[in-house]
């Protein structure tokens, strides 16, 4: 009876192709592998997404411990664990288990289905006592074949992956083909989340890189003493804040891309974690299906999820934002203040007159290019805490001739440079 009932099951799986992929088990740690390999290509990458590459030496992204440590640690798992893959031949009725390491080095085995004595879902007590499940195979001899990478406490996690090998072994071809493709619909999840984090990863290179390649036009001026065109320059941008009898000593622009570059580091961390969480949050709003988007409350909910969406997006895109507004920067030194102007906005970064203005704070650093100290950073100290301290607000971001910079700035009110 049992011998009938394999040959009628064979018989009625031959609509299929030869072979039938039926679930593939990859172990967690691949996620996790994967994730830290993301991070440590950021870490290499982002150094060569600053101003120009020219600035580093390839050489020396080697001696980038924590990036190459995290690729090598991330290999090592790709390379030792393995995920379990299980077809099915439908005309030779065997089961094929080929275990596989990320890298496509595969061991195979092939189970013939008459061998197989039943399906089972092994039991273990973990340390603290609790069970942990593993989807196996049972074999004529009483051996047993792990199906999964790995023992897990929930066998609710099992129940799809051992209906399809049932539906294989005992079951019709229609019920196999409903489980395959309920499988193939959850499958998606994974993907449809690593498609997600990646976009989100590559936001700000890709800002970066656009607004590089994008041809944007630049407000140009000659850095120094300001030229009669320079002049009314900065007095048709800046007449809402430039008095009639001030005078216009110096004009520059900052090198782009320098603010982006220091300030970039712990912003798109933070914007990282930001937008993963927003994101996460509005898809958890929709209990992670999308026909509950139609009911009133997960449609709120994913509502008042979507605008920190929006304010993540925002700051992973500050670095196309940020150079837009270097193109049309100009930093002006008159005789009562330093004042920046971006496009037809000017603003006063300080007032000579202000009690609140301390000294400047200069970091001089080499441009691209360059083999000598020839920018720096120069920096407004303000904004007086109750114990007196004042901290850096804003200033000029990667000027040359920043020695007349200071200069005119300790003539015209700074008396210290930190």
């Amino acid at each position: 009876m049992k011998e009938q009932e394999y040959e009628r099951n064979a018989k009625d799986k031959t609509q299929f192709t030869s072979s039938v992929q039926l679930f593939i088990d990859k172990p967690i740690g691949w996620s996790f592998a994967q994730v830290i390999a993301i991070l440590g290509m950021v870490m290499i990458a982002f150094p060569l997404f600053n101003n120009s590459i020219k600035r580093f030496d390839p050489n020396v992204l080697l001696f980038d411990i924590p990036a190459v440590a995290l690729l090598y640690l991330a290999f090592i798992i790709l390379k030792k664990s393995r995920a379990i893959g299980v077809s099915f031949d439908v005309f030779a009725d065997m089961l094929i288990v080929e275990r596989s390491t990320f890298f496509r080095d595969t061991k195979t085995e092939r189970y013939n289905t008459r061998s197989i004595r039943q399906i089972i879902v092994d039991e273990k007590m973990d340390s603290d006592f609790d069970k942990m499940y593993q989807l196996q195979l049972e074999l004529e001899d009483r051996s047993c074949v792990p199906l999964t990478t790995a023992y897990v406490y929930t066998s609710e996690s099992l129940s799809q992956k051992t209906e399809i090998l049932r539906e294989v072994i005992y079951g019709s071809a229609k019920n196999l083909e409903r489980l395959l493709m309920q499988k193939k619909k959850a499958d998606a999840t994974p993907l449809t989340v690593l498609i997600v984090v990646f976009f989100v990863l590559a936001t700000p290179f890709g800002a970066h890189a656009y607004s590089r390649l994008g041809n944007l036009p630049r407000i140009t001026v000659a850095t120094g003493v300001p030229t009669s065109d320079a002049v009314n320059l900065v007095r048709e941008k800046a007449a809402g804040i430039l008095e009639s009898d001030e005078k216009v000593l110096w004009v520059g622009q900052p090198q782009l891309g320098r603010e982006g570059e220091v300030k970039g580091g712990w912003t798109m961390g933070f914007a990282y974690i930001w937008t993963l969480f927003s994101i996460f949050w509005c898809f958890a709003a929709i209990g992670f299906k999308w026909k509950n988007i139609v009911h009133p409350f997960h449609a709120l909910m994913l509502l008042f999820g979507l605008p920190f969406v929006g304010i993540g997006f925002t700051l992973l895109l500050l670095p196309y934002f940020t150079y837009k507004d270097e193109l049309e920067t100009i930093y002006v030194v008159t005789d009562r203040a330093a004042i920046q102007i971006i496009g037809s906005r000017a603003f006063n970064l300080a007032r000579f007159d202000s009690k609140s203005f301390g000294p400047l704070k200069v970091t001089e650093y080499m441009s691209p290019g360059s083999s000598t100290t020839d920018r720096a950073d120069v920096m407004f100290m303000s904004s007086v805490d109750e114990d007196g301290n004042r901290s850096s607000y804003d200033g000029f971001w990667g000027v040359s001739d920043y020695k007349n910079v200071i200069t005119l700035l300790q003539t015209n009110g700074v008396d210290r440079v930190r």
